[in-house]
């Protein structure tokens, strides 16, 4: 079929058409689609594009073309959105391959980047009453890991990693990447260490508004997905925060 033609072609040809792609479709919507057919001709003929090219990526505000040395990329780290403006993410789908994608289109790895934080002012009776609530949850959301995996090793990790979440609800999180400041915007996130998060609410917020903001839920479900290094669930997690549930 076409994808078994699209693997036969010379590397040259895959650079020369994903350089052809802006051209077709300007907005770059269906980049993602040729991107990972390239990708795919990497993992069948293992040669890596030698060629300049443009690529589309996310600046947090609309995808757009950028050369290659200029787009960052790692699956397993989130950015928060104000970053994109100075470090443009490749528009490729999560979990496709990103390691093998990064050598690939010889873009840049997200790690590269150290994200220094500098202040952050927590809200304690916010955060004591989240992570009781947390608490109470963790059953559920460990029930919903292991549903899905077998090895009972795993399911060991799995649960030692739900026990250590904890999420530092802060009303002002400031952070440094290459010597320039930045401020987390309400409802994202940083990582602090390990099983570790700060997450930037309002000082006014309830309880009960963050379990129904998007945003919020949104943020919650990726530190989840995060912690346990995983994509597939995020649905699920946000299911569980937002329903009121009967613990007694």
């Amino acid at each position: 079929g076409a994808k078994d033609d699209f693997n036969h072609i010379s590397i040259d040809k895959v650079a020369e058409i994903i350089n052809r792609i802006p051209k077709q479709f300007p907005d770059g919507k269906k980049s993602q689609s040729f991107y990972k057919r390239a990708l795919n001709h990497y993992k069948v003929n293992a040669k890596v594009l030698r060629k300049t090219l443009n690529l589309f990526a996310d600046n947090g505000t609309e995808l757009k073309l950028y050369s290659q040395k200029e787009i960052y990329f790692n699956d397993k780290i989130k950015l928060p959105k104000r970053l994109k403006q100075d470090f443009p993410i490749f528009n490729f789908p999560v979990r496709a391959g990103g390691a093998e994608a990064i050598k690939f289109f010889g873009i840049n790895d997200l790690k590269i980047l150290k994200v220094e934080i500098i202040s952050h002012s927590p809200i304690i009776d916010s955060t004591s009453q989240f992570n009781e609530y947390l608490d109470k949850i963790k059953p559920l959301i460990l029930t919903q890991r292991i549903n899905v995996i077998e090895e009972n090793k795993l399911r060991k990790i799995q649960a030692s990693i739900c026990n250590k979440i904890e999420i530092i609800l802060c009303s002002d999180i400031k952070y440094k990447v290459l010597d320039k400041e930045y401020e987390v915007a309400d409802y994202e996130f940083l990582h602090y260490a390990n099983e570790t998060y700060y997450l930037k609410i309002s000082e006014n917020d309830s309880l009960s508004h963050l379990r129904k903001n998007f945003n919020f839920t949104e943020s919650f479900a990726d530190i989840l997905s995060l912690s346990f290094d995983i994509s597939g669930d995020k649905n699920e997690f946000k299911h569980l925060i937002r329903n009121d549930f009967d613990y007694a």
